[in-house]
């Protein structure tokens, strides 16, 4: 999560869509006063995937109006953050992550069983706030509307950008920030080993990221 100040800009990042490449483009540009978030800071009430609704919350109680702001996010085509994700955090049978204190190393969940079954939490400083159809116990608090939309469904973003077009993003910033930008290209070669995935799992996925999918239609 970034909060520019400077440049009147915010990034809600969301988990495996190139926001880590997309964070340190802009701690680049980053002056005293502007926030930057990438381990909790429990502090200041902060983490670096807080949804925009908890973000614009957090800035109206130091008395910054986040409606003078431009709020942007980054997304990625479901099945392949899906995947990104659970290569990276690997649940095991209980839908725990290699993060957690009980993890267990000795027995992986199966990706297909993960997707059907599996559950990611919510982080505290943003829960108050998701939209009514998210819940924990199963993989929508890693939606688009998750990070996005409020309890009323009302979005609280300008942008909605897509990874796999990085020239977009980049120029997108460009306009926003007045100089030239370069996001490093992330490396998504895992995502053409992903097996293949059941009709009724799709379907279950569509139900949990509505807006993904209708961003990212079947081909």
């Amino acid at each position: 999560m970034r909060i520019l100040h400077s440049r009147k800009l915010i990034f809600v990042s969301k988990p495996r869509c190139g926001s880590t490449s997309v964070r340190r483009t802009l701690s680049k540009l980053m002056v005293s006063g502007d926030v930057g978030v990438d381990t909790p800071n429990h502090d200041l009430r902060l983490h670096p995937h807080m949804s925009a609704p908890a973000i614009h919350a957090w800035l109206r109680e130091r008395g910054v109006d986040p409606n003078s702001y431009t709020t942007f996010i980054i997304t990625r085509n479901p099945f392949d953050m899906l995947w990104s994700y659970y290569n990276f955090f690997l649940p095991d049978m209980q839908s725990r992550y290699n993060y957690s204190r009980d993890y267990d190393d000795k027995n992986i969940m199966p990706f297909l069983e993960w997707l059907e079954s599996g559950r990611v939490g919510v982080g505290k400083y943003w829960e108050k706030f998701l939209p009514r159809h998210v819940r924990t116990t199963n993989l929508s608090p890693l939606s688009l509307e998750a990070h996005i939309l409020n309890e009323n469904d009302i979005s609280f973003v300008d942008e909605v950008l897509k990874i796999e077009d990085v020239g977009r993003c980049e120029e997108f910033l460009q306009d926003q920030l007045g100089e030239k930008v370069e996001i490093p290209r992330a490396n998504r070669s895992g995502a053409s080993n992903i097996c293949h995935i059941p009709i009724d799992i799709r379907e279950k996925i569509a139900d949990d990221f509505p807006m993904e999918t209708r961003m990212y239609p079947p081909s």
